[in-house]
């Protein structure tokens, strides 16, 4: 370990590294799925998508505005998108804007079961055991129910804790 290299970085970085390919290789089928069974899906283009995250940062505010508030509308449908403003745009106020977007993406989808919604309700606000217990319940659901929003929560929550501990739990505990 070299003199500026703390381990808080050193193991941020591993995180950081677990997370993104925990995302591409493991959550794969969870997106095949997601992508399959959403028609909404093929109405929004990625191209569209894109040119509305090109407008978070135009110098004309009501541009800006309009443009976060198409893509509160959408970002179930543009998270990859958004997180790669987030994390890669060169424009401040593009990557705000996405950030705080992707803050804004509830943990329950529209088509998740009566069960998730009931297990997801309040999540941030509890304490970690019972976060820990929510999150073993959930990917334990029958006809793998909580696959889905457990792949939401590891791609849209912006605490690394709670991301890695529900990539965790899908590693170990998720029998496809």
């Amino acid at each position: 370990m070299t003199a500026l290299q703390t381990p808080v970085t050193r193991y941020g970085k591993r995180l950081g590294l677990f997370s993104a390919l925990l995302s591409c290789f493991v959550l794969l089928p969870a997106t095949a799925l997601a992508i399959s069974s959403s028609t909404e899906d093929d109405s929004i283009s990625q191209q569209n998508v894109a040119k509305l995250i090109a407008q978070l940062g135009d110098t004309k505010y009501a541009i800006r505005e309009s443009a976060t508030q198409q893509l509160r509308l959408i970002a179930d449908h543009a998270i990859d998108q958004l997180l790669d403003a987030a994390n890669q745009s060169n424009d401040l106020e593009t990557a705000l804007r996405a950030q705080w977007i992707l803050e804004t993406v509830s943990l329950i989808g529209p088509d998740d079961p009566p069960e998730v919604a009931e297990l997801l309700k309040n999540f941030s606000s509890r304490s970690l055991s019972q976060q820990i217990s929510a999150l073993s319940r959930l990917i334990r659901l029958e006809e793998n129910a909580g696959v889905k929003p457990l792949a939401r929560l590891i791609r849209t929550n912006r605490s690394a804790s709670t991301s890695y501990l529900a990539a965790l739990i899908l590693l170990q505990e998720w029998r496809p």
